[in-house]
């Protein structure tokens, strides 16, 4: 049982890992692109992200509540799980309030001829992003704290384990 637990925290660092590496290297690179070189990028990452978001979301949210039961009454690292799952649960919360609307509004936008003021778009989308993976980053380090805290506790329990043997 535990190496379920141990892999399926693994798995869901390894999900928040990519969110906030993709973050790191796309977004930047978005400021050196046109008015219409951004809009057809932000189009079609947004056509993508609509499609998996919600696929990877759900799991991450499964997975999490189910380690939360899991390790229910362990301390530490039922709390750092239940952190984690309330980080991302923060980052949908700032995608479903400012990111789909923001999508949306690109979604609108001619590639041929975006309007004027697209840079304030994009800037508020790259902003609202950044408090996304700012998210995303507390949500990893949880998750990751509560890796190491399983994995401390679950080595202090086979070692009590044996000691009882022994005697």
């Amino acid at each position: 049982m535990t190496s379920i637990k141990v892999l399926s925290m693994l798995f869901l660092a390894f999900i928040v890992g990519g969110w906030m590496m993709g973050s790191m290297i796309i977004v930047p690179a978005q400021k050196e692109l046109s008015a219409s070189e951004y809009t057809a990028v932000e189009q079609a990452q947004t056509k993508n992200g609509v499609r998996y978001f919600p696929i990877v979301f759900a799991v991450t949210v499964i997975l999490l509540a189910t380690l939360i039961y899991m390790n229910w009454g362990r301390g530490l690292t039922t709390w750092l799980l239940a952190g984690s799952l309330a980080f991302v649960i923060s980052g949908a919360a700032v995608t479903a309030i400012k990111m789909i609307p923001l999508n949306s509004r690109i979604e609108g936008w001619s590639i041929q001829a975006p309007p004027r003021d697209w840079q304030k778009y994009r800037d508020e989308w790259h902003n609202t992003h950044r408090m996304r993976t700012v998210l995303a980053v507390i949500a990893f380090v949880l998750l990751s704290a509560a890796i190491v805290q399983q994995s401390s506790t679950g080595t202090k329990s086979a070692t009590k384990a044996s000691a009882y043997r022994k005697v």
